[in-house]
């Protein structure tokens, strides 16, 4: 993985033109799941950084299993968030080598009394 250190005009440029122009969504990603060391330091441009890092870490994962997917077959799902769309952790926290990040979410499940 490049360590090139980014700054936040930087990917935030990079991020706006990645969400065609949405200046929420792009914020959004740097501020919250774009790759920083524990000083802040940006080492994603956009979320096609970021996606390419989820690919390769799955990837190696991968390896080890009968028919493996590619770290290009990942990408090609997680790419424009068009098939697969991660949860914020694992966003920040899969092959961040910077960090300790927890991979797990939250999320309600529904419940009726009969």
């Amino acid at each position: 993985m490049e360590n090139k250190i980014y700054t936040e005009e930087e990917a935030l440029a990079a991020s706006l033109e990645y969400f065609k122009g949405d200046q929420l969504a792009a914020q959004v990603w740097v501020n919250k799941y774009a790759l920083k060391d524990s000083e802040g330091n940006l080492y994603e441009k956009s979320p096609r950084d970021m996606h390419w890092r989820l690919a390769n870490e799955i990837a190696r994962i991968e390896k080890n299993y009968k028919n493996p997917l590619s770290a290009q077959e990942l990408f090609d799902l997680f790419d424009e968030f068009k098939y697969i769309v991660p949860q914020g952790s694992p966003m920040t926290g899969i092959g961040n080598h910077h960090q300790v990040a927890s991979l797990s979410n939250c999320f309600v499940i529904g419940f009726t009394s009969n």
